[in-house]
């Protein structure tokens, strides 16, 4: 995802107003990466080339390694409390600095049940902590899905929301697809490229029948 950088744990950008998210390992933007975010790290930093990227939640039939994260499964209570939720901020993250969250808004009874409810929504909860003032939350405009992020090349960090701090309990975690985005004038160019291949193509068919 993703212009303003997004306390609980994801990338650095622009989404419709802002979300920030430049993510671990860097990727061209010409290609599709999957990102998977632990539940039980801390962070995952992450960089993507400069350009526009679509981000949408997956699973792991689609590729991710996690379908969705909680809180309590070490515990045994996997009945409940399972969420789609990440986060991202600056990398490395500077006490103050502005923290982007996204969440559906809701707790299921099973990972697929996150996911699904996450998938078939057509926007997502965007909020962001504020500098200074501990436990803010400040909810933004919802994001609508697949979100479009406008990355700018610099790192950003991930992480998966954890409210209690402890990160031993957690189990399972979020996994995202960025895909790049043609900037208009590559669409204009590959427009461009079509229309002469077609009428070559033509030309030497007419060539051929006279």
């Amino acid at each position: 995802m993703l212009g303003e950088a997004m306390v609980f744990g994801i990338i650095r950008a622009a989404t419709a107003a802002t979300l920030g998210l430049c993510l671990l390992g860097a990727a061209s933007a010409s290609n599709a990466t999957i990102v998977d975010i632990s539940a039980t790290s801390a962070y995952k930093d992450v960089t993507f080339a400069a350009g526009t990227y679509k981000i949408s939640f997956i699973g792991t039939a689609d590729g991710g390694a996690y379908d969705a994260w909680n809180g309590a499964c070490p515990t045994g209570d996997c009945t409940s409390g399972w969420s789609n939720a990440f986060g991202s901020s600056d990398a490395p993250h500077i006490p103050g600095d502005y923290i982007d969250l996204f969440n559906y808004g809701s707790t299921f009874a099973s990972a697929l049940a996150s996911l699904s409810a996450v998938q078939s929504a057509s926007s997502i909860t965007h909020g962001r902590t504020i500098p200074g003032v501990l436990g803010s939350f400040q909810l933004l405009a919802p994001i609508s899905q697949p979100w479009i992020a406008h990355l700018d090349g610099t790192t950003g960090r991930l992480f998966v929301l954890d409210g209690d701090g402890n990160r031993e309990n957690n189990f399972g975690g979020v996994s995202l697809s960025i895909t790049a985005v043609p900037e208009p004038a590559t669409w204009a160019m590959l427009i461009i490229g079509f229309a002469s291949a077609g009428l070559a193509l033509r030309r030497r068919r007419a060539a051929v029948a006279a």
